[in-house]
């Protein structure tokens, strides 16, 4: 090895053959090449080719066993075509010594770095003279925050990490954590914690990744009216492994917060890996585009990929005003902060979605074409997510995505990526579909009937043999949930772009190894529903009466999938007058389900008897004040019900608040009990009026109307 570097010293370079690449192999010492370890990971950077062979690609190399390592001998982590891209960063590092070097490869010549870099991670040196501390942690909780205090055996040189979760043995990377630099501080504050029980310890940090040990254990239970001293679990782990970052038991489903992203068997978390292929798969994909190639649509520093926020329940609810598909929207308010980042910035004019999470509630909002006001938001569609639930949208609804699905479950999202793995499916564009949909998807965007076009809510999976050996890093990770949970078509737009939320920690250089993925390597998988059996869009109305044009079918034939009407003879008579029994009891089985139940003993009403069918709803809304009947303590229950009558019970219904000075822009509304119900419900888009001026509040409601009207009122209730 000396005369080797003698001779790069003599002569500017060193050369010779290897038996197993074909190359000459050239040690350079004009190339300059450094690698830096930070937060972890390990930055590699080079100079840029300058000799006269042509230019092929970069080669950084990484080995633990050999302190002069090549190409193509000791493989490789990372390689790029782009002759202008002089960096990489290596976010897998072993624990240990590692050797790293980077080969310029050109036509018939390995040029590589004369100098080996050499980190060491995941341990303290031993020249410095310290050793892991040995941490002794109390702790207790007051309300929604654990106070922790800590005695310490020994040093930590490069600070603490306070680890937390909902299941024992928490861990740094991988579960929620405090990085507290100053070695010096001996307490922490965990503020703002939902109700349930905390998992806590502290590390001492080595500050490159990797904890070095843990205290004791606490456990807290908030909410649960305690005020007391944790229980302490004991568990000294001192001498626990450095490698515990694999006992996160909660490891395989998505979280955000201490709120699980959907049900473990939730379309968007399955394993799709052993599901059969489409019999149409070839079709979908030549469609798309077989000699397409994949493509990252998020990075660039942040400046890609859609935004979101995370809120509690301290978050206000600010009003939504729908200017597009109000009609398939989720009425407001939203707790959606004015100042959330809109996605392509604030001036941007395309689908700028804005999206918030809230971690209290377990609740996912979401908007399409969104732009704050003064004291809300307008946009072109929303829609609300209960994150602990399997439920679609209703067939036919949009929602803020084309495709009715909510957006966020299908970000790739830096931590998740970071922490090495992604438990769900992403979601992904492709520039024409098929009009229809496959659930979970409830909606289609395209006029096209070609059955070889993708349908909305289409599932790819990157095939299980296709090699993904040679990928590292962010795109590698990307990849393996790829060919586990596979990809959703969401929307119109480039083919096989995929979505992630924007973060200034993407790194292009890795993500641009997607681009290599082509579009021959993926399968299309024949879709699943929660509960067993395949998956199709709902092409038969509940109704023979109701055709799927009908402008109300949406609301009814959910009504009717969930119970709550059922028509007569396969008939609903949609453009029937409703009576007001008939409407309390489809109002009460959509807000109060199975309470209009038990043996009716007193009506309260003189034309309700006991053994009438809706006597149960009408004793169930009298005894909730939601209806009093008339000054004869009559009901007239085969009456048939006014909209402004109806209006009345359902604000009464959600206990809506009433303006003493109600503002409407109806002309027909002239009395002030109309105008105040009137004005409350219509505030959460529960009904509107025929045009500007006109309401019709003494019309007779249809019972299409109803349908509506009461779909909409349960939305805004749950």
């Amino acid at each position: 090895m000396f005369s080797l570097f003698l001779s790069v010293l003599l002569n500017g370079t060193a050369s010779f053959a290897t038996g197993n690449s074909g190359s000459e192999l050239v040690f350079d010492p004009t190339i300059t090449f450094t690698a830096t370890l930070r937060n972890g990971s390990v930055v590699t950077n080079w100079s840029k080719y300058n000799h006269t062979e042509a230019f092929t690609y970069y080669k950084v190399v990484r080995s633990q066993t050999n302190n002069n390592p090549v190409y193509p001998d000791d493989g490789y982590i990372y390689f790029g075509s782009d002759i202008n891209t002089l960096t990489y960063t290596d976010m897998t590092v072993p624990n240990g010594t590692n050797y790293y070097r980077v080969c310029h490869v050109a036509e018939g010549k390995r040029y590589c770095s004369a100098n080996v870099v050499t980190i060491v991670h995941g341990s303290y040196n031993a020249n410095t003279n310290t050793s892991p501390a040995t941490i002794s942690l109390t702790g207790n909780s007051n309300g929604n925050t654990i106070s922790l205090s800590w005695n310490v055996n020994g040093t930590s040189p490069n600070g603490f990490k306070v680890v937390w979760a909902d299941h024992t043995s928490p861990v740094y990377p991988g579960d929620n954590y405090h990085y507290l630099t100053d070695p010096a501080v001996r307490s922490d504050v965990i503020g703002d914690l939902g109700a349930g029980t905390y998992h806590v310890r502290v590390c001492v940090y080595d500050g490159n990744g990797v904890c070095l040990s843990y205290s004791n254990e606490f456990t807290f239970i908030i909410g649960a009216n305690t005020n007391t001293n944790s229980l302490n679990t004991n568990m000294n782990a001192a001498n626990t492994n450095t490698n515990t970052a694999n006992t996160n038991t909660n490891r395989g489903y998505p979280k955000i917060g201490n709120c699980q992203i959907f049900p473990n068997d939730n379309p968007w978390n399955r394993d799709v890996s052993s599901d059969p292929v489409d019999p149409n798969s070839a079709n979908y994909i030549t469609s798309i585009g077989s000699n397409g190639f994949l493509h990252a649509d998020f990075g660039g520093n942040g400046a890609y990929g859609i935004p979101y926020v995370v809120v509690d329940h301290t978050q206000t609810k600010l009003p939504i005003t729908f200017t597009e598909y109000g009609d398939e929207s989720d009425p407001g308010p939203y707790p959606i902060p004015l100042n959330t980042p809109i996605e392509g910035g604030a001036s941007s004019d395309g689908d700028r979605h804005v999206i918030s999470v809230d971690k209290d509630a377990c609740k996912l909002y979401e908007l399409y074409h969104a732009y704050p006001t003064t004291t809300g938001w307008e946009a072109g569609s929303g829609a609300k997510f209960d994150l602990t639930s399997n439920a679609l949208r209703p067939d036919g609804w949009t929602s803020a995505d084309a495709a009715g699905l909510p957006i966020f479950p299908g970000l790739a999202r830096y931590d998740e990526v970071a922490a090495g793995h992604i438990d769900h499916a992403l979601r992904f564009t492709v520039q024409r579909t098929q009009k229809k949909y496959i659930h979970p998807a409830t909606h289609y965007a395209s006029s096209s009937t070609d059955p070889n076009l993708p349908p909305m809510g289409l599932r790819l999976r990157l095939k299980a043999d296709y090699d993904i050996s040679g990928y590292t890093g962010q795109s590698r990770v990307i990849l393996e949930a790829l060919k586990k949970y596979g990809m959703i078509v969401a929307d119109n737009g480039g083919n096989w772009f995929i979505t992630g939320a924007s973060d200034p920690r993407w790194n292009d250089e890795d993500l641009n190894q997607l681009k290599t993925v082509p579009g021959s390597a993926f399968e299309a998988v024949t879709t699943v529903e929660p509960n067993g059996g395949t998956s199709s869009s709902s092409t038969n109305p509940s109704f023979t009466d109701v055709p799927s044009t009908h402008w109300a079918s949406r609301y009814i034939d959910q009504l009717h999938t969930e119970g709550v009407v059922q028509g007569s003879g396969g008939l609903f008579y949609p453009e029937k007058n409703i009576t007001r029994a008939e409407f309390l009891k489809m109002l009460m089985e959509a807000l109060f389900p199975g309470l209009a139940s038990g043996q009716v003993l007193s009506t309260h009403f003189s034309d309700v008897s006991f053994l009438n069918w809706y006597a149960p709803y009408i004793v169930l809304a009298y005894n909730k004040g939601i209806v009093s009947g008339y000054a004869d303590h009559t009901f007239k229950p085969n009456h048939p019900i006014t909209r402004a009558e109806a209006v009345a019970i359902i604000a009464k219904a959600l206990q809506l608040q009433l303006n003493i000075n109600p503002d409407i822009p109806f002309r027909d509304v002239s009395e002030i009990w109309q105008k105040q119900f009137i004005e409350s419900v219509m505030r959460l888009q529960i009904i509107s009026g025929y045009d500007s001026t006109h309401f019709g509040p003494n019309d007779m409601l249809t019972r299409a109307q109803a349908a509506k009207m009461v779909y909409k009122a349960k939305l805004v209730k749950q």
